[in-house]
């Protein structure tokens, strides 16, 4: 596909496979009706959203972004890096199972030839395109974790410029939540609606984002380009073979000497099989059909952005300026607007969207072409949805890193907190107070808003009757909610 780099980062959400049994039923409404049901499915009502959290609560693995926990996707890959201070004993490896809540780390990608064989944080010398030639370079990811007030920073930096030639022109480094599959150690959990929910339950996501750009010493080279994005990514929970990305590319940089135009450029909205061209017309039915299913839409162009922002300028010989000196901008994503845009403008399937599960995505990542100098910072990303029924649970949690800590999925406000950090060992102590706030239906398989059941719950619930996660008894309640909710009022 197009982009090679582009595209590998997200091939968990594509190739990730369920296999569920379903048996017939006979009460009331009969399997083949439910999917049927599922074919059928009309125009839901459309929710503007237009920014303001108001009545909507935070939800997934992390909201607010606090937990410290990220890794790399391979644990057999030999520079397997992790950092994971808010980790069981300041690990995650061989401390945290798959899918039990941490970021996956992205890097890599060296043009196309998918050369990223040296360690996160090292600096050390590697070869890399040895079809090249023998010249070497210093390794240019680096990550590290930041504290600002109450907030975590994740800080992701490339700096390629001990590179000799400008033929491997092609660096990513993005903080990711991927599904876990196979031998593949992804932070999120399909089979949590917590961490994956249904795309249609997610009102919108704020973040803030700030930038840094050297371009170094080589004036005239190009290309000189880059951009940083926001992935979405999606699964037809019933056929996992079916998924696709919204990819909202925040902001795109091109310095007046780059002659190429990216594909991923683009002014407004393309789907990628449009922009692939040749490179898909191999496709198999299927990935074309996933292909049409990832959309590259251009931030500012949606509004998302402010069309005067670009990348901070660090004007030095020594890109000296700290990224500090970056202002943060604050990023709403009206999640369901830009869904809801998409379809109106045929770019996606109603039916497709109001069945389709969020299967991770790339929470901040930027991409660039050049001997430059880049850094991005992220914080305070949160997932938000309607609030239904509430509790506020209190706890004071006390760790460090050689403690083996409970750690929560929510906003948490330090009262005292220091941390010392190295590339090899981080020791932490921390004592904090936590407000909670739950979201709770009664009904088993009903989700917020807990007023209604929607026929992909139903549908969900029957699968997990069928792998014996669910009562029976508890299924047809959810059911005759679902068909007559004034009779059987759902809750």
């Amino acid at each position: 596909m197009f982009d090679s780099c582009r595209t590998w980062k997200n091939v968990v959400s594509i190739t990730f496979m369920i296999s569920l049994s379903l048996s017939s039923i006979a009460y009331g409404a009969s399997l083949s009706d439910l999917w049927n049901g599922v074919a059928e499915l009309g125009e839901p009502e459309l929710v503007n959203f237009t920014g303001s959290p108001g009545n909507l609560g935070a939800f997934g693995f992390d909201p607010g972004m606090k937990i410290r926990r990220i890794a790399s996707p391979d644990l057999s890959e030999w520079n397997y890096f992790e950092s994971c201070p808010d980790g069981p004993n300041g690990k995650c490896n061989g401390s945290l199972s798959p899918g039990s809540g941490f970021y996956t780390l992205g890097s890599g990608c060296f043009g196309t030839s998918a050369v990223h064989h040296c360690r996160m944080n090292s600096g050390e010398i590697f070869q890399p395109l040895p079809q090249a030639g023998s010249w070497t370079a210093k390794c240019p990811y680096y990550f590290n974790w930041k504290t600002e007030g109450n907030s975590t920073i994740a800080n992701l930096k490339i700096d390629p410029r001990s590179f000799k030639t400008n033929e491997a022109t092609d660096f990513y480094l993005g903080v990711q939540e991927n599904i876990h599959y196979g031998s593949l150690y992804g932070g999120i959990d399909f089979d949590n609606l917590n961490q994956t929910p249904y795309l249609k339950d997610i009102r919108n996501v704020s973040l803030k984002i700030r930038t840094k750009l050297c371009y170094t010493s080589f004036e005239n080279e190009h290309p000189r380009a880059g951009s940083v994005f926001y992935y979405i990514n999606w699964l037809n929970p019933y056929n996992t073979s079916i998924g696709g990305q919204i990819a909202l590319v925040l902001i795109i940089h091109k310095n007046n000497n780059t002659p190429y135009n990216y594909s991923w450029m683009v002014e407004s909205i393309k789907s990628e099989l449009e922009l692939c061209g040749d490179a898909c017309k191999n496709l198999s039915d299927q990935e074309k059909e996933n292909s049409r299913n990832t959309i590259i839409a251009n931030g500012k162009y949606l509004g998302i952005v402010p069309q005067s922002y670009d990348f901070y300028i660090d004007g030095t010989v020594n890109c000296s300026i700290p990224i500090d000196n970056s202002p943060w901008l604050d990023i709403n994503i009206p999640v369901q607007d830009v869904i809801n845009r998409l379809v109106s403008e045929g770019f996606l399937n109603r039916q497709t969207m109001d069945i389709a599960r969020y299967s991770g995505g790339i929470i901040a990542g930027t991409e660039f072409w050049g001997r430059s100098l880049v850094e991005l910072e992220v914080k305070d990303h949160t997932m938000y949805r309607l609030v239904g029924n509430t509790s506020t649970i209190t706890t004071t949690t006390t760790s460090t890193s050689t403690s083996s800590t409970t750690y929560t999925t929510t906003t948490t406000t330090p009262t005292s907190s220091s941390t010392t950090t190295t590339s090899n060992t981080t020791t932490t102590s921390s004592t904090s107070t936590t407000s909670t706030t739950i979201e709770q239906c009664i009904m088993p398989g009903n989700y917020p808003p807990c007023e209604e059941v929607s026929l992909s719950e139903v549908v969900d619930a029957i699968n997990q009757w069928a792998l014996d996660n669910l009562e029976l008894g508890k299924v047809i309640c959810l059911i005759n909610s679902w068909a007559d909710p004034k009779v059987h009022p759902p809750a």
